[in-house]
């Protein structure tokens, strides 16, 4: 195929993938509905787990944390060393910026990625 064709070509699959995300956010949202009606009847009926057939449904309560004051947070977690709080991870953004102005701080290097970029319009 040439350039002209391999776009071509792309645009039209793009647009099917368009289409079926579509379908698909219509199914999600309507298993979420039943999903939603499912919590609330185990709930009200006081079912903490039920099945049929081989197909099981279980309430599950997870615990995840809400910073209210990230100051605080920052200080306890200096203060007491648990880095591990934290997420190991730094800005992209923030990272192009210093890059840009050709401040790369110590212990990071650039990882470049090359990828294309599609538009329409």
């Amino acid at each position: 195929m040439n350039l002209k064709e391999l776009l071509e070509k792309k645009q039209e699959l793009d647009q099917k993938i368009k289409e079926k995300n579509l379908e698909v956010r219509s199914i999600k949202e309507e298993a979420q509905q039943v999903e939603s009606e499912l919590f609330e009847k185990m709930s009200r009926e006081g079912i903490e787990k039920t099945g049929i057939d081989g197909y099981s449904v279980r309430i599950t309560r997870d615990i995840f944390p809400q910073v209210e004051d990230w100051d605080t947070v920052f200080n306890y977690v200096k203060k007491n060393n648990m880095f591990n709080l934290l997420y190991k991870r730094i800005n992209s953004v923030a990272f192009r910026e210093l890059v840009d102005n050709g401040k790369i701080p110590e212990g990071i290097k650039s990882n470049i990625i090359e990828k294309l970029s599609f538009r329409n319009g």
